[in-house]
């Protein structure tokens, strides 16, 4: 998804989102993500598409036709991507021991509260 939005122009990127996808986790995220980018976008501001990223790899405007260059893309796409992927399991982790920790304290007050109670009785 993201190499498509780097090399699509504006067009070709406007009809990939109007397409329907199936839903998906990491790509349904990204997908909303990269619509909410787009859309806080006039169209003056986006480039032709590829004019960013050939200006990017330091070019005078004119997209790189080395081969070697679209090839260290593609491998930095597909590893941001992995990036993702694993930050997303990590968020997941992180929120799911947040919560056992949340209920955790909230069992450990009510036990705490129980005790207080039975202290006032003796």
């Amino acid at each position: 998804l993201l190499q498509d939005f780097l090399e699509f122009d504006p067009t070709e990127w406007e009809r990939l989102m109007k397409t329907p996808k199936k839903s998906g986790g990491i790509e349904e995220t990204l997908n909303d993500l990269v619509n909410v980018v787009v859309a806080g976008w006039s169209p003056a501001q986006i480039p032709p598409g590829g004019r960013a990223y050939s200006k990017a790899v330091g070019g005078n405007g004119e997209l790189p036709s080395n081969p070697q260059v679209w090839e260290e893309t593609k491998h930095y796409v597909g590893q941001l991507e992995e990036s993702l992927v694993m930050l997303k399991d990590r968020l997941d982790a992180l929120v799911r021991r947040r919560r056992a920790t949340g209920s955790s304290l909230n069992e450990f007050g009510r036990c705490f509260q129980n005790v207080g109670q039975i202290e006032a009785q003796i």
